[in-house]
C-alpha cells in the first residue's frame, strides 16, 4: 500500500512539473498582461498604439468582422443616410451599400454626435470630426461619449472624467473627475440614498462572478489591483519554481550520473602491489 502512494505520489509530482512546463509561455502572458492591465493608468499603455496585424487573433476574416459589425455601440442617422459606430470603425449606410467612413478604419467607437454639417467620432483611441468624408482627429483620449451643439462640445473619458470644448474643438479643457466636483456632504447623501435603495448590495450573478474573479467584490473598485497583482505574481512564481524543479529533476541527475562516470574512469582505483619483504640468509644474521 505505501508503495502505491508513493507511486501516485510520485506520478502527481511529475504531473504538475510537466505541466507547468507546457504551459508556462501562457500563464506567464497572463500574469503579466493582468498587472499590466491593473496599471494602465499609471504606465499610460493607452496611449501607445502598436503594430499587431502579424498575431492571428488581428488578422481580419469575414468570421470575426461579423462579430464586430454585430457590436453596435453607437448610432446615428442624418437625412437617408445611416451611421453606425462599431469596433471596426464607423459604417456608412446608403443606397450605394456600406462603407467604413475613411480615418475611423480599425477604431472602436463609442458614441456618435451631429453638429450642423459635421459628425463627432468619440473612440477607444481619440476624438474625431467627420466632414465631407474627411477624418480629422482633435484630441488623443479614451472617450465614451460626444454631445455638442454650437456653443459647447462635451466628452466624456468614462473613469477619467470629461472635457469641453467653446471654439468648435480647436482647444480642450478638462473639467476633472466628476466625484471631484461635488461637496463632501452631497456624496454622503447619494451614498445613503443607494444604501436605503439595496440596490447596491443586489448584484446579477454574471457581475458577482466577475466582480470577484477581478477582485473588486473584495477589495473595490479602487484596489482590486491588490488583487489581479497578488494573483500575477503568485502564477508566475509557481510557474518559475515548477520549471526550475523539471530543470533540476530532469538535468541534475543526469549530471550527478556523468560526473560520477567521468570520476571512474578518469580516477581509476589504485592497483594495490603486494610488498616483497627482505629475506634474510643466515651470514646476516650472524652478523
Amino acid at each position: 500500500m505505501s508503495d502505491k502512494k508513493f507511486n501516485l505520489r510520485k506520478q502527481l509530482f511529475n504531473w504538475h512539473m510537466w505541466a507547468g512546463v507546457a504551459f508556462a509561455i501562457p500563464v506567464i502572458l497572463v500574469s503579466l498582461t493582468a498587472i499590466l492591465i491593473a496599471h494602465e493608468k499609471g504606465l499610460g499603455t493607452k496611449k501607445v498604439l502598436v503594430n499587431a496585424g502579424w498575431m492571428p487573433g488581428y488578422q481580419t476574416n469575414e468570421k470575426d468582422l461579423a462579430h464586430y459589425l454585430d457590436d453596435i455601440k453607437a448610432f446615428a442617422q442624418n437625412g437617408e443616410i445611416r451611421y453606425y459606430g462599431t469596433k471596426v470603425g464607423v459604417i456608412e449606410e446608403s443606397n450605394q451599400g456600406l462603407t467604413v467612413i475613411a480615418g475611423t478604419e480599425g477604431k472602436e467607437v463609442r458614441d456618435l454626435a451631429f453638429v450642423e454639417a459635421k459628425m463627432l467620432v468619440a473612440t477607444k483611441y481619440g476624438l474625431y470630426e467627420i466632414n465631407d468624408n474627411q477624418s480629422k482627429e482633435l484630441v488623443k483620449g479614451d472617450f465614451h461619449g460626444i454631445q455638442a451643439d454650437e456653443n459647447r462640445w462635451v466628452a466624456s473619458l468614462g473613469k477619467y472624467g470629461i472635457m469641453t470644448s467653446v471654439d468648435q474643438g480647436k482647444t480642450w479643457s478638462e473639467a476633472g473627475k466628476f466625484s471631484e466636483n461635488i461637496p463632501s456632504e452631497s456624496l454622503a447623501g447619494i451614498s445613503s440614498q443607494l444604501v436605503q435603495s439595496g440596490q447596491m448590495e443586489a448584484v446579477a450573478l454574471e457581475k458577482l462572478i466577475l466582480d470577484i474573479h477581478t477582485g473588486k467584490a473584495f477589495f473595490g473598485e479602487g484596489a482590486m489591483w491588490v488583487w489581479i497583482d497578488l494573483i500575477g505574481l503568485s502564477l508566475l512564481l509557481m510557474t518559475i519554481t515548477g520549471i526550475w524543479m523539471w530543470y533540476k529533476r530532469k538535468y541534475g541527475k543526469t549530471s550527478k550520473t556523468t560526473a560520477r562516470h567521468q570520476g571512474r574512469v578518469s580516477s581509476p582505483k589504485p592497483i594495490m602491489r603486494p610488498v616483497m619483504k627482505p629475506v634474510l640468509n643466515s651470514e646476516s644474521a650472524e652478523i
